[in-house]
């Protein structure tokens, strides 16, 4: 079986950034399947091109997994350049493919965050007549429209509507990361739900075993809360840096990541006079689990965001760290039902602060066992070899 996902962010574990289908390629190789991936060679957290200056696409191989990195313009922030840079994926996809040698592949993966990859997928998938499945890690328009960035009736919005709905219609099946978007698939386009695969985001098994906790320190002397991840809008970190204003001097809170929205975060910490808050430089993911161990805490935010799996998540919780939730998606946080960690409002930062240090001193004694219910969970439901033979399965039931 051969696979090729389509994912202008996909990375492999020697960058930061997303590994969801790096790790599920390596382990559905176990299943006899050859995956390639497509991403841009523009790196969205680093903001750095990857790639020689004029050199247009190149393959590599990374643990078996080969991975085709195609030139696509560089940005800085969210403007023109960006929207440029999304637009050239399909484009440079598209020349690789006439210039390159290649086997047709069984299977087409096109991957949101951008719609773009969806639907150049579904259009190649018809041109080599094989199935293509769709795999929504993010709505467009509609997760605009919830974060009230575009209106409902814009003509952006339309836009993206026509792109969604012909690259749905014309898929064979579906991957959605939240049981919301099973929900919105089955009332907009009216698919069956048998025809969805429910995968939300794991953890590698290696990640897991070199992640584990180390016994929490005196809490008395200093609480250290952390934040691995990008640091965009769509994270909504001005929350904590709120908290942190609120919390007393021996709570440390350290930003760990980089993005668009870095450096007007950095300006609003040091205008607030925070000096108990750090910023860090991203790390590959492959160091991610050195960097949470020397924490007590784990913070994960989300703003308006409903249809997606938050990744770091499960990785947090494979540290076996007590999590901070600040998330208005109730999908993306098992916290409560799992008793592993504590869920602040993100409407009243003053009142979470307050909320925070008194779980931190009811609970500072059994952070360990805490962590390690979440620890668990993801050992028995959320490692990438879990997830690979639910994919693989899937695959195999599917009909052009």
């Amino acid at each position: 079986m051969k696979v090729w996902i389509f994912n202008h962010y996909a990375q492999p574990s020697n960058y930061p950034g997303g590994t969801r289908h790096f790790d599920l390629a390596k382990s559905l190789k176990k299943f006899g399947c050859k995956v390639s991936i497509f991403s841009s060679s523009f790196h969205y957290t680093l903001l750095k091109e990857l790639l020689p200056k004029f050199k247009l696409f190149s393959k590599k191989n990374y643990e078996d997994v080969d991975f085709i990195l195609l030139k696509t313009v560089g940005y800085k922030n969210n403007g023109f350049f960006r929207l440029l840079n999304i637009i050239s994926y399909p484009i440079s996809l598209v020349l690789y493919l006439l210039f390159s040698r290649f086997e047709k592949p069984s299977f087409i993966i096109g991957s949101t965050v951008h719609p773009f990859a969806g639907l150049i997928g579904c259009l190649l998938a018809k041109l080599f007549r094989v199935p293509h499945v769709f795999e929504i890690r993010d709505l467009w328009p509609e997760t605009f429209i919830d974060m009230n960035v575009w209106y409902k009736h814009s003509l952006m919005s339309r836009f993206f509507y026509a792109i969604e709905s012909f690259t749905v219609k014309n898929s064979s099946a579906f991957i959605v990361l939240s049981p919301l978007t099973i929900d919105y698939l089955k009332d907009r386009y009216n698919v069956e739900p048998s025809n969805v695969l429910l995968l939300p985001n794991g953890v590698n098994e290696s990640f897991c075993l070199g992640n584990k906790t180390i016994p929490s320190s005196n809490l008395r002397e200093e609480v250290h809360i952390k934040y691995v991840g990008g640091l965009d809008s769509v994270h909504g970190l001005d929350f904590l840096l709120e908290v942190a204003k609120c919390l007393p001097a021996h709570y440390k809170v350290t930003f760990v990541g980089d993005g668009k929205d870095k450096g007007r975060l950095m300006a609003r910490a040091n205008s607030l006079s925070l000096d108990n808050v750090t910023f860090l430089p991203p790390v590959a993911k492959q160091d991610v689990p050195n960097v949470l161990k020397d924490s007590n805490l784990l913070f994960l935010s989300t703003a308006d965001v409903f249809y997606g799996s938050e990744n770091k998540l499960y990785e947090y919780m494979s540290a076996g760290k007590p999590i901070i939730v600040a998330s208005n998606a109730t999908h993306n946080n098992p916290v409560v039902v799992l008793d592993c960690g504590i869920v602040l409002d993100r409407n009243d930062s003053e009142g979470s602060s307050r909320k925070l240090e008194a779980y931190v001193a009811e609970n500072a004694k059994d952070f360990n066992e805490i962590g390690e219910r979440g620890y668990d969970y993801v050992i028995n439901n959320r490692t990438t070899s879990i997830l690979a033979e639910k994919l693989f399965k899937f695959l195999q039931s599917i009909d052009l």
